[in-house]
């Protein structure tokens, strides 16, 4: 799979203030273990062929991995499935 690149994304706090959070693919060193969903698993269980996981970072944190998937595969992708949040 191509990948997405990195991105600037604008989010917002409880302050209401618009800041600034990083959305860029993700590594296998960036899978939590202390979370409650076993994302080094589903790590282990993504076919990069045709899926991936990008992470949100803010202030040098993960606060987010997303995994998606590109459809149909093999061919040209029509469809942008979120998998797992």
């Amino acid at each position: 799979m191509t990948s997405i690149g990195s991105y600037e994304v604008k989010v917002r706090l409880k302050s209401r203030i618009e800041q600034v959070a990083f959305l860029s693919p993700a590594k296998v060193d960036d899978m939590p273990t202390n979370w409650s969903f076993d994302w080094s698993g589903l790590w282990q269980r993504t076919d990069f062929e045709c899926q991936n996981i990008v992470k949100l970072v803010y202030a040098g944190q993960i606060w987010g991995l997303v995994r998606y998937g590109l459809y149909p595969y093999p061919g040209s992708p029509e469809f942008l499935e979120i998998e797992q949040l």
